[in-house]
């Protein structure tokens, strides 16, 4: 699959569930459906204003196992709407992950290199 990225919005919860709480930012993050959860740089989220509430352990594709702090903030791209646990992770790193992917409702096309909207919800 090709890799591609798309703006992301990001907020620290801080009482309100919205990108639009006055403490966004927007980033180009890396569509990475193999990525369970989405991660961006630890810097990036304390300096928002959010902070990890657990711990977990992460197995690389290279087998090492490493352990990154977690949290929950909103996020938003192409008008969808989430708020989502998030890995605290190294600098540099912009990847939008499965469960966020799947919480917008957005599908990947990796021959276009865009995502587009699911159709409707089942119960």
């Amino acid at each position: 699959m090709g890799m591609f990225s798309v703006p992301l919005r990001v907020a620290a919860l801080n009482g309100a569930a919205s990108v639009d709480n006055g403490n966004s930012e927007t980033v180009m993050a890396t569509v990475d459906t193999g990525a369970f959860y989405s991660v961006l740089p630890d810097s990036l989220l304390r300096a928002l204003g959010a902070e990890p509430v657990e711990n977990l352990i992460f197995e690389l594709t290279s087998g090492e196992f490493v352990e990154y702090p977690t949290g929950f903030v909103a996020l938003e791209t192409q008008g969808r709407f989430s708020v989502g646990r998030v890995v605290f992770g190294p600098e540099g790193r912009f990847l939008l992950g499965a469960m966020s992917l799947q919480d917008m409702r957005l599908n990947v096309d990796p021959s276009a290199e865009q995502l587009t909207p699911k159709g409707p919800l089942w119960f």
